[in-house]
């Protein structure tokens, strides 16, 4: 049986409009949190927040989201770099202004899209992912951190681990090809304590 010792979150920015988030919904989330996170506010729970991607909108979702911790009397014991592996301008421009990709992208989804059209992009995307998050699991203590970042890139990180969990242990969480993320939803991801890593949850669904 798997003991768990550390998680981080990853979640979906909120709403945009243009390159930064709707003011309204950053008051939203001071003032009521965010479904899914706000159950990790809890006394004896270590928490981490990061500043998400070198984008934005991944920044202004988590202070907004620290404000309403604080709030709470929840103050996060430490507050992780942006990490440009989570995605980056220069990804998403390269993954949109590429037109084979986006027809498929249209009928079958962004990860069976980059297994078609893209496969040796998509494994690096996958692989540059897990080193970051591994990266987060060496730096946190017996934490919850709490990181912002995009779709289609925390849906591709969760297949891949998952897939991973079903081929080499069998204990796969279930993560669908097909997954899609809403903004502020998210997966939880967890270490146990043979420094393996697993899909252990869906947030915010």
């Amino acid at each position: 049986m798997k003991s768990v010792v550390k998680k981080v979150v990853l979640i979906r920015h909120d709403e945009k409009s243009g390159e930064s988030i709707k003011p309204e919904n950053l008051v939203a989330i001071e003032t009521n949190g965010i479904k899914g996170l706000n159950g990790f506010l809890k006394p004896e729970n270590n928490i981490v927040i990061g500043l998400g991607t070198e984008l934005k909108r991944t920044e202004q979702t988590i202070l907004a989201f620290q404000a309403y911790m604080e709030k709470q009397g929840c103050f996060p014991s430490q507050i992780l770099a942006a990490e440009k592996r989570f995605g980056s301008s220069e990804l998403f421009n390269s993954l949109t202004g590429n037109a084979d990709l986006m027809a498929e992208k249209a009928k079958v989804g962004w990860y069976m899209a980059l297994c078609y059209a893209e496969p040796k992009l998509l494994d690096e995307i996958q692989v540059s992912q897990l080193q970051a998050l591994s990266a987060i699991f060496e730096t946190i203590d017996d934490a919850i951190a709490i990181i912002v970042g995009h779709t289609p890139m925390i849906e591709l990180l969760a297949i891949y681990i998952d897939s991973h969990d079903v081929v080499f242990r069998g204990s796969g969480f279930g993560i669908e090809e097909s997954l899609s993320l809403n903004p502020l939803q998210g997966v939880e991801f967890s270490m146990d304590d043979r420094g393996n890593i697993h899909v252990s949850g869906l947030i915010g669904f």
